[in-house]
């Protein structure tokens, strides 16, 4: 069970995804790498590009939008979550 003052307390560092989901309907993230996409259902960007991440579909993956408004599968290890 979740202890909001405890949260409180602790800060922003520590925060758990699937919480800041329940608070918002999507994430913004910074692309640290080049990513090329090896199928139709990922998503290929470039290091410096922002995306928007609408959910976590495993540990390793997001579905999201890209900077031109294609939409797909993106890697976690390529990406930076931005904190707002």
């Amino acid at each position: 069970m979740e202890n909001p003052q405890l949260n409180s307390a602790l800060g922003r560092e520590n925060f758990n995804v699937g919480l800041l989901f329940a608070e918002c309907e999507s994430l913004e993230a910074i692309a640290q790498f080049d990513f090329h996409a090896r199928s139709d259902r990922e998503l290929s960007f470039k290091k410096g590009d922002n995306l928007q991440l609408y959910t976590q579909v495993s540990n390793d993956w997001w579905r999201g939008r890209g900077a031109q408004g294609s939409e797909g599968l993106i890697p976690d290890k390529y990406i930076l979550l931005k904190m707002k």
